[in-house]
């Protein structure tokens, strides 16, 4: 049987983004930041000299993450021209959060027709934690470690590989960041430690599915009251 580990030991970071340790990843994390709060409005041109002067790096380690940034989804490269901030659309957040959802699911749902007792041990004080603590730090760490063991029991290479194309969006720990996250987290946890303690695979899908659309709802609502978004397609005259 695995010995029980408190996250607060030792926090992964699974569910929301890992800790960066290349100079390209440093760079996006940069200016991730910046699109985030809004210092880099959408439609705007990132400033490569200013970021590689406030970074510490070089042009070339800034040109790289900004190829992997329009990989995924937060730039868009133009010839001769630089890299340009990509706006926020809802549709597209929703659709983010949604697949995102489905692609955790996946895991989740295997793990539960595997109906393993001993995961079910394990996730108990993980739950039992995540429902009663109101500091998001320790929120995000049981949650992270939740998935973990969640994957760890229902993944394979290509389901990791599918789940980690859905980049982070929001920097940093996004229960303290976005207003309401953690309590819409908390509510609908309910069903998705059910999903385990019940082997119930299709509600093992379903709540990870809910869980992922609800925390983008929550994302949604932080930017449109920051006025960060646009219409699909649609630029400002």
């Amino acid at each position: 049987m695995t010995t029980y580990r408190s996250p607060l030991d030792a926090r992964r970071s699974v569910a929301f983004g890992t800790r960066k340790t290349n100079s390209r990843e440093q760079i996006v994390d940069y200016i991730c930041q910046r699109i985030f709060t809004g210092e880099y409005p959408p439609f705007s041109r990132i400033p490569q000299d200013d970021v590689a002067a406030a970074v510490g790096f070089t042009k070339i380690p800034v040109r790289e993450a900004l190829v992997s940034l329009e990989a995924r989804g937060f730039v868009a490269i133009e010839a001769h021209k630089g890299a340009f901030v990509r706006p926020f659309s809802s549709d597209e957040l929703r659709c983010h959060f949604e697949l995102r959802g489905y692609a955790g699911g996946m895991e989740a749902r295997r793990a539960a027709e595997r109906g393993s007792k001993e995961l079910v041990r394990e996730l108990q004080p993980l739950y039992r934690g995540l429902s009663r603590t109101d500091d998001a730090d320790e929120f995000v760490a049981f949650v992270d470690e939740f998935y973990a063991r969640v994957q760890s029991a229902g993944g394979s290479p290509a389901m990791t590989a599918a789940r980690d194309r859905f980049h982070e969006i929001v920097p940093g720990n996004f229960f303290a960041i976005v207003p309401d996250s953690m309590k819409v987290c908390q509510r609908v946890f309910r069903d998705i430690f059910k999903a385990q303690r019940l082997f119930d695979p299709e509600l093992a899908m379903s709540a990870g599915v809910r869980a992922s659309v609800a925390l983008g709802e929550c994302l949604i609502s932080l930017f449109d009251a920051r006025g960060q978004l646009y219409e699909d397609e649609l630029a400002p005259d």
